[in-house]
């Protein structure tokens, strides 16, 4: 047993991986037909919606966003954001709320269990890490509930990230009117699962991404996303990436310029019982 003990002392010094000062690593969470994010920086994290919530005792927030951030070592959700109303981004919300210690909530349109938190508005912007935070949208009330979706861009010294919610045609007229160079990124969460009530041409034209990431559920009953919208995204040289067939995608923005780094959960952690 003493010799035993001996070996387990590595384990008190170990500590996960963590992004160096500057970058961020963002993990798109496959919680099937809906969307749940985690922004992390060297010392601070953001979850960015937190899911469907399936049935009174489970949901997203308890299923897939919880144990993921007990093995990222997150010990507090500096900011919490529930983009809008509809069931597929809130749904986990009270869990992931009461696993953790939240030091702020920002919500968007429609979104119960909310109490106390500040609503999104285009211009709020903070700083972790040597990383840049903005709201760009909404800018105001009365949009509705999709169109009242946060958008958050998170952007580092090497790339940029634009995180969209459920947001349609009408709401990315108004991103694109109020200031479309703040569109340009690299990596794109595309607006509403790949809907053809989003991602219209001029908008695709204007965040031009390197990475497309699309958050679906496995033949979902929608049929996102659209063909359409696919092939109008890879007619710009992009990727695109789902997680209905790649699992949780985890994509680190560098603190300098360089390229991306994608790690798609179902090829990392494939296991040869998983083959056919």
């Amino acid at each position: 047993r003493f010799p035993g003990l001996i070996l387990m002392l590595p384990l008190l010094g170990f500590r996960p991986a963590a992004p160096e000062h500057g970058a961020a690593w963002l993990t798109l969470l496959d919680v099937g037909q809906g969307l749940a994010a985690v922004v992390r920086t060297e010392t601070r994290a953001l979850v960015f919606d937190t899911g469907p919530r399936y049935k009174a005792r489970f949901d997203a927030g308890s299923a897939a966003g919880v144990p993921p951030r007990r093995r990222w070592g997150i010990s507090r959700i500096d900011t919490l954001v529930v983009s809008h109303g509809d069931g597929d981004h809130p749904g986990g919300l009270a869990s992931v709320v009461a696993a953790r210690d939240l030091a702020r909530l920002l919500v968007g349109d429609g979104v119960s269990g909310g109490e106390g938190g500040e609503p999104c508005r285009a211009g709020q912007r903070w700083r972790w890490d040597g990383v840049e935070f903005t709201i760009l949208h909404p800018a105001g009330e009365g949009h509705g509930e999709n169109d009242g979706s946060c958008v958050l861009r998170v952007t580092t010294a090497g790339a940029s990230l634009l995180l969209t919610g459920d947001i349609e045609a009408a709401a990315e007229r108004r991103l694109l009117a109020r200031d479309p160079a703040t569109l340009d990124v690299d990596v794109l969460q595309v607006p509403h699962h790949g809907s053809r009530t989003s991602s219209t041409p001029p908008f695709v034209a204007a965040t031009a991404p390197r990475l497309a990431l699309v958050a679906s559920g496995w033949r979902n009953r929608y049929g996102l996303p659209d063909p359409g919208v696919v092939a109008r995204y890879r007619d710009l040289g992009g990727d695109m990436v789902d997680t209905a067939d790649s699992g949780a995608i985890e994509v680190r923005l560098p603190a300098r310029p360089g390229p991306l780094e994608v790690r798609r959960q179902r090829v990392r952690d494939r296991r040869f019982w998983h083959a056919p």
